[in-house]
């Protein structure tokens, strides 16, 4: 497991309190590939997250939320803008997760642009 900084591109439930965040990360062209449907969220960053998000006005979409990819549940896609701390799988960064990662903390002073390729 390795901690990194992750993109919101989705949450569960709604908007103004998520229970979960379908998070992504830049591949190495840049691109923001999804890492993931995280674990559920404590309150407090609950909170903080659906202060920021921002609805992209698609339909709702589907992530895997079983472990080993087993088991589906929908989501509302969020404009990309707000970065959070997670705890994750090593193979993070061939984007070949199995386990769900953990959010541990909302980065207030990051933006996208700061994770890179």
């Amino acid at each position: 497991m390795v901690v990194v900084d992750a993109v919101v591109v989705g949450v569960t439930a709604a908007a103004d309190r998520p229970d979960e965040l379908v998070l992504a990360r830049p591949d190495s062209t840049g691109q923001q590939r999804k890492i993931g449907l995280s674990q559920p969220v404590a309150p407090e960053i609950a909170s903080e997250v659906a202060g920021q998000v921002r609805l992209t006005g698609e339909p709702l979409q589907k992530v895997y939320s079983g472990v080993f990819g087993r088991g589906q549940t929908q989501f509302r896609p969020v404009k990309p803008g707000v970065v959070v701390e997670v705890r994750v799988e090593a193979s993070v960064a061939i984007f070949t997760n199995r386990l769900r990662p953990t959010v541990h903390r909302v980065r207030p002073g990051l933006s996208v642009r700061d994770l890179g390729a």
